[in-house]
């Protein structure tokens, strides 16, 4: 039992030391979202750098991912199955009007 206090003490003292070292780094809270001031009435918001790059690298990324997953290769057992099974029906079907041929030919030449 007093290991098990213990170790909440000691996980507890680290949790402290995390967050009051995450307080430092971070800016002091001032209320406002993202820390953009409240825009007058009719004003546009300006754009930072990177945030056109962004949008245009999340939006060709989701369209390659829908392309490819359109395009993406039929693996599923039970299609697998049926495609093997269609060309033993074919190699069988094949084989068979060979023979008759051979059988046809056979018979006309005596």
């Amino acid at each position: 039992m007093v290991f098990g206090i213990s170790t909440v003490i000691r996980k507890t003292k680290s949790y402290n030391v995390l967050v009051s070292s995450v307080r430092r780094i971070a800016e002091k809270p001032n209320g406002f979202l993202f820390n953009e001031k409240p825009r007058r009435p009719g004003e546009l918001r300006k754009k930072e750098d990177w945030e056109n790059i962004w949008v245009f690298g999340l939006g060709l990324s989701l369209l390659l991912g829908v392309v490819g997953y359109h395009y993406k290769p039929d693996t599923t057992l039970r299609n697998w199955a049926k495609n093997k099974a269609l060309e033993r029906i074919e190699t069988r079907d094949k084989l068979r009007k060979d023979q008759e041929l051979d059988m046809s030919t056979s018979t006309e030449s005596t």
